[in-house]
């Protein structure tokens, strides 16, 4: 993809998330007021923050792995666990990172994207990592086996993803906008993209 041309799916991403953080953030708001009055403690009201908390935390993350970042953009450690940490609470799969620092937003959207392929590969649940080893991200969860078809996209054998798919023909495409070469491997049953 030349990095001249405008990405229009990264746009339309970042509109959509940018459109949407918005009325998220205003439930979460109204939560809290009717927990100040004292209405906030039946547990419909527990379920609806839980649900707008959620929904917050994964627009954030799709913002970062869908949308547009401008160059030289950084994403602040103190942003990035917190946002891992909503996302991992109460789900089936758990995101960590073991990376200290700031962490460039380009790069930061390839990580993201390879955890969200990784984490396809935990039918049962489990933790997907990300680190930084040697100048490459490997991104890393122990056993799950890969399911054929999406990981031929990785692996460069042109195969179209579906709509829920999508992270499969984007990331590619993202590490070699960022000049890496992408790589997958099955050590001992588990699972590692690194770049």
């Amino acid at each position: 993809m030349a990095q001249d041309k405008p990405d229009f799916s990264a746009l339309v991403g970042s509109r959509i998330c940018h459109d949407l953080i918005s009325p998220i953030g205003a439930i979460g708001n109204g939560l809290e007021l009717m927990r100040l009055t004292g209405q906030g403690d039946t547990p419909e009201i527990a379920l609806i923050s839980a649900s707008a908390g959620d929904a917050s935390a994964r627009i954030r993350f799709y913002r970062i792995a869908f949308g547009q970042g401008g160059r030289g953009q950084k994403v602040a450690n103190g942003e990035l666990r917190p946002l891992l940490a909503a996302l991992s609470e109460g789900a089936r799969v758990r995101l960590r990172c073991q990376h200290d620092g700031d962490v460039a937003r380009d790069e930061l959207r390839a990580v993201f994207l390879a955890m969200m392929c990784v984490e396809s590969a935990l039918p049962r649940g489990g933790t997907v990592t990300m680190r930084a080893s040697g100048g490459r991200w490997v991104i890393a969860a122990a056993d799950c086996p890969a399911p054929p078809k999406p990981w031929a996209e990785l692996a460069g054998e042109g195969l179209t993803p579906g709509p829920g798919q999508v992270e499969f023909a984007l990331l590619p495409q993202v590490v070699a906008d960022l000049g890496r070469q992408l790589s997958i491997a099955q050590p001992e049953g588990g699972l590692e993209i690194s770049f």
